[in-house]
This record gives structure tokens, sequence and C-alpha cells, in this order.
């Protein structure tokens, strides 16, 4: 396992989102223009990490990713929230607004 990019990841105390995804998942790739519009709103709220699955399996696990994508929203290392499949951008914000009022 990549254990320092985990342990960044789980001991970061900002706003994070970490996104599940993987090249072959059309979903996923319907994502990346909103993800990319939420990194640049919320630019300095919320650190954004994009996490292929072919590639980082072990971080998977760590998360128990099952499907993809997942969005899963972290407050000081600690998931406030899950969302699995497609998600529309006003949701998208919904809950980005909801990670930094937690």
């Amino acid at each position: 396992m990549n254990k320092i990019k985990t342990l960044k990841i789980y001991k970061n105390n900002k706003n994070t989102i970490i996104d599940f995804w993987a090249n072959w998942c059309a979903p996923c790739i319907y994502l990346n223009p909103i993800l990319e519009e939420i990194k640049k709103k919320y630019e300095k709220k919320i650190f954004i990490y994009k996490i292929n699955i072919d590639k980082e399996k072990k971080i998977s696990k760590f998360y128990n990713v099952i499907s993809i994508p997942t969005i899963i929203f972290l407050k000081y290392g600690k998931e406030i929230n899950r969302h699995i499949g497609l998600i529309n951008k006003k949701k998208f914000i919904e809950l980005c607004n909801k990670l930094i009022n937690y």
C-alpha cells in the first residue's frame, strides 16, 4: 500500500474530497468537468484527491470502495459523507457546502 499517501489523506486536517475512479468508467469521466469546477470554486477550502482504483487498489480497499464513482467527504480525516454513483453539479455543491459547514 502507498502508506504515505493513505496517511496523508487520512490525517489531513482540512476539508477533503476523495474521488475514486477508473479510466474505463463512463460516469467517472462524466464527473471530471464537475470536479474541475468544484476544485476552482473551493480552491482554498477543500482539498481534492483523485484515486484511480486500478492503480491504487490498497487505498481503495482501505476506504471500502466497492463501486465507482465513489466520492468520500472527509473532515479532519473523518468520513462525514459518501456518494456512490453519478452525481449532478447542484448536489455536489450542496455536499461541498455541507462539508465546509460541518
